[in-house]
């Protein structure tokens, strides 16, 4: 019997947009010589002299980074973190992670952490760094990830995971405040070297005032170098002022002088901590002060896409990880099998749960680009169509919003959605054309493959208990495992693993129906969703669905399921005749999700109940009251669930959140992106409306 959890596709988002628009690449000017140029800052990129020896001898040279790399210890968890304001074109990252890769040891991994508020496109960024073949390899491998200038943050790992940049795009102050240098910076990963590389302070200045230095210094500790290329006096005092010693040394080329710091943690320490922090405007219940850091082993329970990519995650980050599930091994290179889509909807704001929609979808194109590669059967990047419903001002809305980006979305008359399908369509549509379908089957497979991984299925964890210092899950038949930290990943079945910490979820069954190929007709060359999906035929089979019916049941299909997922299917493919297929001839399979109330995902540390209750019951007279206190979370207790009909596409972020997390790395997810998935979020509902102990 086939199990899939396939996603039904809602309906298109009817949000009415608000004026603000997501940013735009930038187009830069191009001087006779090459260089680029910036209209708005009416500046050079980089020195028209030697770019790229300028960068080297300011950032790179005046860090002490070779020396600072090559006596780091050849071991994993030996991490390494470079924060940048000004990204540019990329020019000191490429030189960054090749001088990683010649001098740092193979287990360590280098963290490089920039902001941009005017993103280059690929295209002007790839015409800035042709200027520098000898960073071909590595400036090529930065445009074909390079991600659509959408505000927030991206997380591009190269090199198997290696090296890995975290690019914010947006503004100074709102990029340091989401690393954690707002409320509490001293639970942030803080960097070990930093590179300021603005525009020249006189021509930006908001890069450079006190408040940006300050929160500069809350990110660093004690021993911290810091190196820009410019000596302005306003820049050297902001600096010495937020706890810098700062020397002037000699610059690169025709400047003079560049200005090289460490921040050494006594003088001003304090007050540039505090100034750092902005005025408490929300409760920062969300953050907790890591305590699993140094663990060596890790328990995930539950097999499924969401377990699996926590597994891999760890087991990536060199945690030794044993994966238990009471269901069967996933089945490699079968013939008949269920596909999965990568399926998001555009959002129409700028919500939270807008942001956490378009980059979990982002982050989980490249994520499944890296786990097939270039050639599987089990995997293409086809492209998704989303027939248009008759909301003419949203579709046009939409369409506005994001026309500057066509490598995220394409607007398209039916015509043209005929033509990329390769099939008849009635209706217009939002062609994504990085998307696609795999097998989830082969995805859980290839994610768990891991030498550090150890799975046990057939196995069901009865009951979990905090025992010295750790947790010990008991299995039926008698037999425990113990780990010093636990991952819940089961999805409906949660809440049996944890007892007296349940979560707000909701269970979803899900039929996927195949047709057989001879009996669909014409099939269409990508995914195509409506009511429902249709995938393209894959061997002999054409998939379609999915049902959605809320409840915990069987796993054996229905016809009524059955001929809902082909009349669904008929609203796209309109030569396929639902009567005229008998029902005996489809195969299928069912699965089932987990939802929640806000149909995002739970993920992160699992909250003490009783000191929450206890610590913010203030706000139940006042929910808008902000009390400078931060939460109390369950030591080396995670859950991944409530990932509903798109788990394929949420369920990479999480995991990689939730494994940073763990190992003290900095988070993929930005403060406001941690209190969205949060299992705290629910518990804070409550204790506001005064429901609960």
């Amino acid at each position: 019997m086939m199990r899939a959890v396939l996603p039904p596709v809602p309906p298109m988002n009817r949000d009415t947009p608000p004026p603000a628009s997501p940013p735009r690449p930038t187009e830069p000017d191009w001087l006779p010589d090459g260089t680029p140029y910036s209209r708005e800052f009416g500046d050079v990129y980089y020195s028209r002299d030697d770019g790229c020896a300028e960068a080297r001898h300011v950032f790179l040279v005046h860090n002490a980074l070779e020396p600072r790399w090559r006596a780091l210890p050849d071991r994993p968890g030996t991490l390494f973190v470079i924060n940048e304001t000004g990204f540019g074109t990329g020019l000191n990252f490429l030189l960054a992670w090749e001088l990683w890769e010649r001098s740092a040891p193979t287990q360590a991994r280098l963290v490089f952490r920039s902001l941009e508020a005017h993103p280059l496109s690929r295209s002007a960024m790839v015409r800035a760094n042709a200027a520098w073949p000898e960073l071909g390899r590595y400036s090529a491998a930065l445009a074909a990830a390079w991600p659509p200038a959408m505000g927030g943050l991206h997380t591009l790992d190269f090199d198997g995971g290696r090296v890995r940049l975290q690019l914010y795009v947006g503004d100074v102050n709102e990029a340091l405040a989401a690393c954690g240098a707002a409320a509490h910076p001293e639970l942030a990963v803080a960097a070990d070297a930093w590179f300021l590389d603005g525009f020249a302070p006189a021509r930006n200045p908001a890069m450079w005032e006190p408040a940006v230095l300050r929160r500069v210094a809350a990110l660093s500790r004690p021993g911290t170098t810091l190196a820009t290329f410019t000596a302005a006096s306003a820049v050297r005092t902001g600096l010495a002022d937020a706890g810098f010693a700062v020397e002037r040394v000699p610059g690169f080329g025709r400047k003079r002088e560049m200005l090289s710091a460490r921040f050494d943690g006594t003088a001003g320490t304090a007050a540039a901590a505090a100034a750092a922090a902005e005025p408490l405007t929300e409760t920062p219940w969300h953050l907790g002060a890591s305590v699993a850091s140094s663990a060596a082993h890790a328990l995930v329970i539950g097999g499924g896409i969401a377990g699996a990519c926590c597994a891999q995650a760890l087991a990536r980050r060199g945690l030794r990880v044993s994966v238990v599930d009471a269901g069967e091994a996933p089945q490699r290179g079968a013939p008949v099998a269920p596909q999965g889509i990568l399926f998001t909807q555009l959002p129409a704001s700028d919500s939270a749960h807008g942001e956490f929609t378009l980059h979990s979808y982002l982050h989980a194109l490249r994520f499944y680009a890296a786990l097939f590669g270039a050639d599987s059967d089990a995997y293409a990047r086809c492209g998704l169509l989303q027939l248009a419903d008759d909301d003419e001002a949203g579709f046009t809305a939409l369409a506005e919003r994001y026309a500057t980006f066509p490598e995220l979305a394409r607007f398209v008359d039916a015509a043209e959605a005929s033509a990329i399908a390769g099939i008849t369509l009635a209706r217009r549509a939002i062609h994504l054309p990085g998307s696609g379908w795999l097998v989830p089957q082969e995805a859980r497979a290839r994610l768990l493959d891991h030498p550090l991984i150890e799975t046990r299925f057939g196995c069901r964890v009865e009951r979990l208990e905090r025992i010295d210092g750790g947790w010990r899950a008991w299995l039926a038949g008698g037999e425990n495992i113990g780990a010093p930290v636990v991952i819940v990943a089961t999805a409906t079945a949660a809440n049996d693993v944890l007892a007296d910490n349940p979560l707000p979820i909701t269970p979803l069954r899900g039929q996927v129906t195949l047709i057989p190929r001879a009996l669909a007709g014409a099939t269409p060359h990508c995914v195509v969703c409506a009511g429902g999906y249709v995938a393209p035929a894959r061997g002999e089979w054409l998939c379609c669905g999915a049902s959605y019916v809320r409840g915990a049941g069987d796993y054996l299909p229905t016809q009524a399921e059955h001929r809902g997922n082909l009349d669904r299917a008929h609203e796209i493919l309109a030569h396929l005749d639902p009567a005229a297929i008998a029902l005996d001839a489809l195969g299928g399979g069912v699965g089932y999700r987990t939802s929640t109330a806000d149909r995002l995902p739970i993920a992160g540390a699992l909250p003490d109940a009783s000191a929450f209750r206890r610590d913010f019951a203030a706000l139940r007279q006042n929910a808008r009251r902000a009390i400078d206190r931060t939460g109390s979370y369950l030591p080396g207790l995670y859950v991944s669930t409530g990932h509903g009909s798109r788990g394929l596409t949420s369920a990479p972020l999480c995991a990689d959140a939730i494994a940073a997390a763990i190992c003290g790395e900095p988070s993929p997810l930005t403060q406001r992106l941690q209190r969205t998935v949060s299992p705290a979020r629910f518990l804070i509902r409550d204790i506001v409306k005064g429901r609960g102990g």
